[in-house]
């Protein structure tokens, strides 16, 4: 029986709830989530105690009629403070083969990403821009994770090995803010 992606990463995060940065912290909200191939992932946020801290969980199939498979990837935990820059990368998850899935953190003022990725295991293949919207949290999911207004979130999970080169941020009117080159950080 498959489960919906929308049930599998609530049951991959609550693995976060397991081990929070500190007892206080409280459980992570889910500020993306999806499936990559048979893998569902994802991401969470919790604030409080003076930090802010990421973490990212995924499940998959395990071996035939034992259910899926559930990991905590990373955490990472940083003082609490408004978001720095427009953009930036907070966590991934590499799953080999299988993919790859980011998480970014942008401004309030942020609708939208344009990434410029590049395949970092093949040196012949093209660099492409792939665009990817941001989404705001709910007044009640920053409620949950102890954070004040002015966070927005993407995701960005692909089949394939990727890594971001450069960056375009775009408001709620399409209007380029901002464009920078990045290191790669496969």
């Amino acid at each position: 029986m498959r489960l919906p992606a929308t049930i599998a990463a609530a049951l991959a995060l609550a693995v976060l709830v397991a081990a929070p940065a500190s007892a206080s912290m409280g459980q992570m909200t889910t500020v993306a989530s999806g499936k990559l191939g048979e893998i569902f992932w994802a991401f969470g946020v919790a604030g409080g105690d003076g930090q802010r801290c990421y973490g990212d969980a995924a499940s998959w199939p395990g071996p035939e009629g034992s259910g899926y498979s559930e990991s905590s990837e990373g955490k990472v935990c940083e003082e609490a403070s408004a978001p720095r820059g427009e953009w930036r990368g907070v966590l991934g998850i590499n799953f080999g083969d299988a993919g790859r899935v980011e998480l970014f953190q942008t401004s309030a003022r942020v609708h939208r990403l344009e990434l410029l990725l590049t395949d970092p295991t093949d040196k012949s293949s093209e660099p492409e821009w792939r665009g990817v919207r941001t989404k705001a949290m709910t007044r009640t999911e920053r409620t949950k994770a102890k954070l004040g207004p002015g966070y927005r979130f993407a995701a960005f999970a692909s089949a394939r090995p990727f890594c971001v080169t450069a960056v375009r941020t775009f408001d709620q009117n399409r209007e380029l803010l901002r464009k920078r080159s990045v290191p790669c950080e496969y």
